[in-house]
């Protein structure tokens, strides 16, 4: 009982540090994402802009 006990808490060590990765991960998808998609906004308007001229 006590090994099983031993591995399920290594495990949940584990899985709170895969966790933790892959929150840093997914957060910096986020913002490297947000920061194409203002990138392309800005494209767009100022192609716009340049097309009404």
């Amino acid at each position: 009982m006590q090994i099983l006990q031993h591995i399920n808490a290594s495990n949940y060590q584990l899985a709170y540090i895969f966790s933790d990765i892959f929150l840093n991960k997914q957060l910096l998808f986020f913002i490297v994402l947000g920061i194409g998609m203002t990138n392309i906004r800005l494209e767009t308007t100022a192609r716009l802009y340049l097309s009404r001229k």
